[in-house]
C-alpha cells in the first residue's frame, strides 16, 4: 500500500459517496486508476464494505449502554453460546473479548432502559457462566468514528 492508496482510504472513510472522478482529482489519478486501486483494496480485504452512518438518536435509540462482563470460567464451550446470542441482537453494536479484570465488553444502543433490561441484560443474567456484570449508561458521546488512521 502506497501513499495514494492511503489518501484514497482517507477520502473514502470521510465520504464514500464521492465519485471516482472526484476521488481522482484529490489523489491525482484518473477515474479508471481510482477504480483499479479500490478493486485491489477490496480484493486484499482492506476495504470490507460501504455503509451509511445513521443517527441513533433520530431513530429513537438515544440510550447507549456499556456492559462489562466477568465469566465464572473462561471456557470457550461455555462462553460461545452467549456470544452468539449477543451477536444476533441488532441493538448490540460492539462485542469485544477482553484481557484483564473483565472478559467481555458489550456496547448496545436502545430506546430506553426497559429495552436493555428485557433484551441484552436478560440474556446476560440467564447465562449461568456470568459471574459479574457492570453496566454503565453513557451520558453523552464525545467522539464516535469508524475512520482508521491511515
Amino acid at each position: 500500500m502506497d501513499d495514494i492508496d492511503r489518501a484514497l482510504l482517507r477520502q473514502l472513510q470521510a465520504n464514500a459517496d464521492l465519485s471516482l472522478v472526484d476521488l481522482g482529482e484529490v489523489v491525482g489519478l484518473s477515474a479508471s486508476g481510482v477504480q483499479r486501486r479500490i478493486t485491489k483494496l477490496r480484493n486484499e480485504g482492506i476495504i470490507t464494505g460501504t455503509f451509511a452512518r445513521l443517527d441513533h438518536h433520530r431513530l429513537g435509540l438515544p440510550v447507549t449502554i456499556v456492559t462489562l462482563v466477568r465469566f465464572e470460567r473462561d471456557a470457550t464451550d461455555l462462553t460461545t453460546p452467549l456470544m452468539e446470542l449477543l451477536r444476533e441482537r441488532p441493538e448490540v453494536q460492539q462485542l469485544h473479548t477482553l484481557a484483564g479484570q473483565h472478559d467481555l465488553l458489550v456496547i448496545a444502543v436502545v430506546g430506553d432502559l426497559a429495552d436493555y433490561t428485557t433484551g441484552v441484560l436478560a440474556d446476560l443474567e440467564a447465562d449461568s457462566n456470568v459471574a459479574r456484570l457492570e453496566t454503565n449508561i453513557s451520558l453523552g458521546m464525545i467522539k464516535s468514528t469508524h475512520e482508521l488512521p491511515v
